[in-house]
Formats: C-alpha cells, structure tokens, sequence
C-alpha cells in the first residue's frame, strides 16, 4: 500500500493497518490471500479489533474482495483452510467486515484478454503475464485456482458479502474488470457502488498539494479524479450516500493519456519487457532497461531507506525471470494453456 493512498483517510480520524503481504511468482496464491487473512486474526486477537473495512487498489483491490469473500462465507475458508498452505488459519477468529473498497482492481480472469486494439494488445500482454506469475501450481489447486472475485461470483461460492465501493478510471487498461464486476454482483444481488472518474491507473490518495495549481470544478482529468474519489470514499465510510457516477467518458481523455496509462501497467506488471521483446528482440529489452535503470536504482534507494533491506520482487527476483523466459517462449510458439483466459 502506498502511503499516499491511505494519508487522507489517516488525517480524516480513521486508524489505518498496512499490510506487507507475499508477492508473486516467489509466493503464488494462495499466499497472499492467506497473509491477509493472518493479518486480520491477528489485529482481531492482539488488539481486539472487532469490526474493520477493507481497501485495496490495483492487485491489492482484487485481493481485498477476496479476503472479504472468505471471511463472509464459512464454507470457502472451510475450503481454503483444508490446504496446508492455510493449516495456520483454520482456527482464527476474524474481525467483522463491515465494508469494502476495491480500487481498479484486476477483478475477473477474462475482460483484460478480449479487448480490441493497440491498448487491447498491450493490456492482454500484461494480463497474461500476471496470470501465469500468480496461479499457483499445486495439484490440486487451493480453491481450484479461483483468485479473482468474479470466479467465485461465476462459481455460485459467495452467499454473503459486505457492501463493497468500485472505483476505476475509464482510461486504465484494466477498467473493463471494474465493470465487469459491478455487472456481476448486479447479477447476484450483492450491494455496491461503481464509481468511474476520467483517470487512468493508479489515482487514489494524491494530495491536493501535489498539484502545481487549483484545481477548478470544470477540470475533467487526473488532478480532479484524485480529489474526487479522496471524498467519495470519505463519504463511502461515512456511510453517506456517494454522488452520482461520473459516467466519464474514454473519449474525454487523450490519446496519449491512454496510450501511456496501457504502458504503464505493462511496465509494472513485466509485460514492457515482454513486448520489447517481442518487437526488437534482446536489443529491445536492453534499451528498456537502460532507460530504467536511474528510475530503478531510485526506487531501490528509497525501498532500502524505508526497509532497511534491498526489495526482492519485481526485477529484483530470481523467479521473476524464470518465469518471465518461459512466458515470452509459449508467447512466440503458442502453447494450449495460453491461447484463453478459460484455461487458467
């Protein structure tokens, strides 16, 4: 969690817990999803913390739905705990949650793949990736591999489930989850609010401050969707009714707006790498990496100020790049369990 994206809420009165879970492909799911899950135990018997909300943007947003899936509904921690990589949770006790937010999250397995175009492309490229990091390889697969919310919303599992706030930007390349699962649990009858502001990935929790100038009320971009979803998620936990959906359209954005908010959730993801790969080959992948090596090495710097240790995901793993190789292999030659999002 980015310390940016929970100030406000901090400075608003509400005691906020940040969670440093397990990443993938070192540790894939379950285990990120059973972290969280000891993490909530544990304020429950430590501190006594009965009631709590969940939030979580990008990856945690999906992971967040989750944790809130299992602690409502007995029978899929009953589920999960019957694998030994959840033995440690089978008895805990967990705090009610009373509420959810879910901030661009990559919510279902499938929108991320079908999408038309250039920015569909690159978005596949990057979902793809992400997929093969996470899925765990355990036969039999803990909760059948189900890790995103709207598989177990597909498979009839969630009976139960706290209202839930989803908020995305209609220029993110993984905007198509949020509606897709606003869509779902429409479907199925559970309560949630689906707000989209005309941003692309990665907007909650900007300070006011951090704008060079005022933001007036016509602004239609990035500085205002940050102010906007600050209040409205202050709102959500208020239990305030949250204004109107913007209904922001893709056309208001720029193109290179989109075309940099697609790149840039490749560029998180591993998936940059992949497609200099495969337009230029090894020379493509050198040149991306020399122009990132003062932002990584930055960004290294101010982990190991921060942690007191060097960061071990991302570019920085070993697995990273034993699963990024084989990945690029099957890309290039094909293989059947790459070809659609309903085999993984």
């Amino acid at each position: 969690m980015l310390l940016h994206s929970v100030a406000p809420f901090v400075r608003a009165g509400h005691t906020v817990y940040s969670v440093d879970y397990p990443l993938a492909p070192e540790q894939p799911f379950p285990c990120a999803l059973v972290s969280l899950l000891q993490a909530l135990a544990f304020l429950h018997k430590r501190y006594g913390v009965s009631r709590l909300v969940l939030l979580g943007d990008s990856a945690g947003g999906n992971l967040v739905t989750m944790a809130a899936a299992v602690v409502s509904n007995p029978h899929l921690l009953s589920e999960l705990t019957s694998y030994s990589e959840a033995k440690s949770i089978a008895s805990a006790q967990f705090p009610q949650i009373s509420k959810c937010i879910s901030a661009y999250g990559l919510l279902d397995r499938h929108s991320g793949l079908t999408r038309s175009g250039v920015n569909g492309w690159f978005c596949s490229v990057g979902c793809k990736f992400i997929y093969e990091c996470y899925r765990s390889r355990a036969v039999p697969a803990p909760l059948g591999n189900r890790f995103t919310l709207c598989d177990l919303l597909d498979a009839g599992e969630i009976e139960n489930f706290p209202e839930l706030f989803l908020l995305a930007g209609t220029a993110d390349p993984i905007y198509e989850s949020s509606v897709v699962a606003s869509a779902s649990l429409h479907k199925y009858q559970l309560p949630h609010v689906f707000k989209s502001y005309p941003s692309t990935h990665g907007f909650l929790g900007f300070p006011r401050d951090w704008f060079p100038c005022s933001i007036p009320q016509s602004d239609n971009g990035f500085p205002r969707a940050c102010v906007d979803a600050i209040q409205d998620v202050l709102s959500f936990l208020r239990s305030e009714k949250v204004p109107e959906i913007t209904n922001a359209k893709l056309y208001d954005i720029s193109l290179i707006s989109r075309i940099y908010g697609a790149f840039e959730m490749n560029l998180l993801t591993g998936g940059s790498l992949a497609l200099c790969w495969l337009f230029f080959g090894r020379w493509g992948v050198a040149m991306l990496y020399v122009w990132l090596l003062v932002v990584t090495l930055s960004g290294a710097s101010v982990f190991v100020l921060s942690h007191r240790k060097l960061p071990q995901h991302g570019i920085y793993s070993r697995n990273y790049w034993k699963t990024i190789y084989p990945y690029l292999h099957r890309e290039w030659f094909g293989a059947p369990e790459l070809q659609s999002a309903a085999n993984f």
